[in-house]
Order: structure tokens, then sequence, then C-alpha cells
């Protein structure tokens, strides 16, 4: 059931505005909001005062409840938001993976990709051996897969026999001589008539 105007609304922050709940509890006062700079209120409703400066609502209005704002509203110059404990949090710009990052890369610099420029440029050797345990244990992983992994190929022992028996027949060729030899087969022979 829509309120009539001015009646608070949402717990008393707002102010029902044509049976919609948008209008800050500020208006009630005849004030516009806003946010308040002191660390103890960043989170608290606030509104413009006489000077032009934030003052609580409530001691505008002269009462002892204070108005906290929503969950997730901006607070602190926009610079965080309010937590459901009514404290605001700074929001960190880079995200929440940019924090493990610079826990694994500490350094001194503002920016993220600088930060860990600055940690691989001094700590290179680490990199480098990363790389190099990476591509061994590919190939160490390649070669657990490809000898253990069971295979339904019905040419698979006739092509490892075949390349037994190419070595072994290859090994005896050229076995007691420096340079292997050919020797012509019975068919390579030319026959007179």
């Amino acid at each position: 059931m829509p309120r009539n105007n001015g009646m608070p609304c949402d717990e008393g922050r707002r102010v029902c505005n044509n049976g919609a709940c948008d209008k800050s509890i500020c208006t009630l006062l005849g004030r516009e909001p806003c946010q308040c700079t002191e660390a103890d209120n960043y989170c608290v409703i606030c509104c413009v005062n006489e000077g032009g400066g934030c003052t609580p609502f409530n001691v505008l209005n002269g009462s002892r409840e204070v108005k906290f704002m929503d969950t997730g509203s901006p607070c602190n110059a926009f610079m965080g938001y309010c937590d459901v404990f009514s404290e605001c949090r700074l929001a960190q710009e880079d995200g929440p993976l940019a924090g493990i990052i610079r826990s694994i890369f500490p350094s001194e610099e503002t920016q993220l990709f600088d930060a860990v420029v600055s940690w691989l440029r001094s700590n290179w050797w680490i990199a480098l051996l990363g790389v190099l345990f990476t591509i061994g244990l590919m190939a160490l992983i390649m070669f657990l897969c490809n000898l253990f992994t069971p295979t339904d190929n019905p040419w698979k022992e006739e092509v490892q026999s075949a390349k037994r028996n190419r070595v072994n027949l290859r090994n005896r060729r050229n076995r007691g001589s420096q340079y292997p030899t050919s020797q012509p087969r019975d068919d390579d022979k030319i026959t007179a008539f």
C-alpha cells in the first residue's frame, strides 16, 4: 500500500515521493543530503547545515536515534562503501585479486604492474627456475601419461617390434667396421646372357 508524500519509509532513512521511497530523509528538514567527512560519521545520514557543511541528521533533528545509510552506500567522499556493520570500508581499486598478487610480489610501487615488474627485475632467477620447473613437470606428466595410458591401437605391438628389429639389424650390419657397407642382394646382381 503506497504511503502519502513526505512520510518516512525504509526504516526512517528515506521519504515517500509519489508512491516511491526515493527521497532522502533530509528533505523533511528542507535540506539536501551530503556525506559527512568525520570518520565516526562516514555511514551516518548527513544533511547540509546552514553554514554549508555536513551534519548528521539526528543532530539537526534533535533526536537521539542515529540514522545509518543503506549497506553498500558510498562513503568517505566516494572512496569506500558502508558495510552491514555501518562502517566505511575502503574500496580496492584493483579488486580482490590485486591484494593477493601484492602479497606474493611485495613492492613499494603504487601500480600493480610496476610492482610485479620491479619484483621480477630483482628476483629474475626465481622466475627462470619457475619456468624451467614448469617445463620439466609438463614433460614428466606427458611421459607418464604416454607410459601408463592404455591404448586399443592394433598396430602398436607391430610398430614397436619393427623398431626393435630395425635397430638390431642396423647394429648387426655395422658390427666390426667403422663405415657401414652395403652388400648387394642376390636380385641386385647383374646376370649376363
